[in-house]
């Protein structure tokens, strides 16, 4: 049965119930589309709409039973062994069991028709009932949060192999209490279930009648497990003695690292920070990678054009290339994308980062240790002596670093670096702040601003249409999309296999200016950033929203996700890279 359409009995039902207006159904079919997938999570998220009401019409119309989530305290737990994963991904959610029955909860009948393939799954005899969309959604979401603490101590997870756990002040006390097989199976896990996932930091987080761990997946932060408030110093003190840190030391921060060897053998690098904060230490756990696969040039994100652009810049035998964004943007998958390409036995290329955060074969790479004197002017220094052909440094932070590696792109070497600045224009403004005179930045021959959007995923994406008014509010009319521009947007959650919240993975959204003879005669003229940036859009060089609406364009993403990632603006997008 249709339940979506406009002339389905349950719209009919719920417009003759005066649940829902009959204005309001035009507008869900307008947004939704020709298809009816959502209509009831569309209908439940209205205001204006009685959700208990709206459950109730749905389970008379479909003949199913209707339950408050509130009263499942009263109901004997689901029998353990249930794919919880796969019923979410179908917007189910187990219940109870009574016996060789499983109560499943749904808010959309639609989802009934997975009830024989969840039979063949469990073994058992499924049974729906209708519950509230914002409350099973909710139920979710907490199911999405990760495994209670209990299951994460209990849970055998395959070996992995550390450094030295060596703690450097042997209270016994706190030793005895970190070497709990417990704590040490429950941080094992969160570090397991960290990398599978795909997440760049932990956050170990204490509060006063909390204790919440998350993760950093895609660049936002999602609840992995609460386990028990009084387990957070054994975690951080676990964490401490696997980075090597002192564990009697709550009152200052610390830094750390852990080395670890995965099941299959491929090694992970971890970064460790601690903080004391009101009520305990916050740990934060930076994973760095180094056997993940490197993107290409060709799946960063660039345009055909901004390519270009950039593989131009890369062939030229010296000067300077300049990725900028802020943290986590992806500016080092950028830069090492460039080098895996130059990576030649011809050329020399040598890197030095803090940390290095991917391994090159063939790349010369240094840590910075400050401690022992090596900073990024030093390593610099060394390069030069070294017979260079290419340089990269992890980041130009301060005058001396900047001298040195404009210097160096004067002087016959490729050096390639990175900034934090907001676009590509202001890197020149930043370059003045670091004391480089205007002759000397004249060496820059390209510079990339960039910032990391989540794709949308394939499997479920929804159409849906804007009204205009809404899209002239994000400062977006024809003349930066198109009239007949397809939007969409993810799809509610829990309700895909495939993805978590209606994204998978991350694209990138570049900037690319190449400086050209009039920029360079700005820049040598020491001309103020507005002048910059009127001669780069003379020159069709895309904003990073231009170039994030083109992926709008192309339904890589949605309108929302570049509204979170770059600023918006009104400006009209450049006609060389105008979808």
């Amino acid at each position: 049965m249709e339940h979506g359409a406009l002339g389905s009995p349950l719209s009919k039902r719920l417009v003759a119930l005066g649940i829902v207006g009959r204005d309001t159904l035009a507008l869900a079919e307008k947004e939704l589309g020709a298809s009816d997938a959502g209509l009831i999570a569309w209908l439940a998220e209205r205001e204006e709409v009685d959700a208990a009401r709206l459950t109730g019409a749905i389970a008379r119309e479909f003949g199913l039973p209707l339950l408050d989530l509130d009263r499942l305290a009263e109901m004997a737990a689901p029998p353990n062994g249930i794919d919880h994963d796969f019923l979410a991904s179908h917007g189910l959610a187990a219940l109870a069991a009574d016996g060789d029955r499983l109560v499943l909860g749904l808010a959309d009948p639609a989802q009934i028709t997975v009830l024989d393939e969840v039979r063949r799954r469990t073994g058992l005899k499924p049974h729906a009932v209708v519950v509230e969309h914002r409350k099973l959604a909710a139920r979710l979401r907490s199911a999405d949060a990760g495994p209670p603490e209990g299951d994460l101590l209990a849970d055998e997870l395959p070996p992995m192999e550390f450094e030295a756990e060596t703690p450097q002040e042997e209270d016994p006390a706190i030793v005895a209490s970190v070497d709990e097989a417990p704590v040490v199976r429950f941080v094992n896990g969160i570090l397991l279930n960290a990398i599978r996932q795909g997440a760049s930091d932990i956050h170990f987080e204490p509060y006063e009648d909390e204790y919440r761990v998350r993760l950093r997946i895609d660049g936002l932060l999602r609840i992995a497990a609460r386990p028990p408030a009084g387990l957070a110093a054994k975690v951080c003190a676990r964490l401490k003695v696997l980075a090597r840190l002192d564990i009697a030391e709550r009152r200052a921060p610390q830094d750390g690292r852990i080395r670890l060897r995965l099941p299959n053998r491929r090694k992970v690098d971890l970064r460790m920070n601690t903080l004391p904060t009101l009520y305990g230490e916050k740990a934060v756990v930076r994973i760095l990678d180094s056997g993940a696969a490197l993107p290409s040039l060709d799946e960063l994100g660039m345009t055909a054009r901004q390519q270009g652009h950039f593989l131009a810049a890369l062939d030229r035998p010296q000067g300077m290339i300049l990725v900028t964004g802020p943290t986590g943007s992806g500016k080092t998958v950028t830069l090492y994308a460039a080098l895996e390409r130059l990576n030649v036995q011809e050329r020399n290329i040598s890197a030095v980062e803090d940390p290095c955060e991917i391994q090159l074969a063939g790349v010369n790479q240094v840590n910075v240790n400050r401690t022992a004197g090596l900073t990024f002017a030093s390593a610099l220094r060394a390069f030069l002596r070294q017979d260079p052909d290419v340089i990269m440094v992890g980041e130009i932070r301060d005058a001396e670093t900047a001298a040195i590696a404009v210097r160096a792109a004067q002087t016959g070497h490729l050096v390639l670096s990175t900034l934090h600045t907001e676009d590509a224009p202001a890197s020149l403004t930043r370059l003045r702040d670091l004391e480089v005179p205007p002759y000397a930045a004249a060496s820059v021959h390209l510079i990339v601003a960039q910032r990391l959007a989540r794709r949308l995923c394939p499997e479920c994406r929804q159409h849906y249409s804007p009204g205009e008014a809404a899209l002239r509010g994000q400062g977006v009319g024809d003349d930066i999309l198109p009239a007949g521009t397809r939007f969409y947007r993810p799809a509610r959650r829990g309700a895909c296999r495939h993805c978590a919240d209606g994204y998978r993975g991350r694209v990138g959204v570049f900037q690319v200016m190449p400086i050209s003879t009039a920029l360079r005669h700005l820049i040598l003229d020491g001309a103020p950033i507005a002048a910059i940036e009127a001669q780069a859009q003379a020159e069709n060089v895309s904003t990073l929203r231009e170039s994030g609406l083109r992926k709008v364009h192309d339904g890589v993403t949605s309108l929302e996700e570049i509204n979170r990632v770059t600023t918006s603006g009104t400006g009209a997008a450049h006609s060389a890279d105008r979808p």
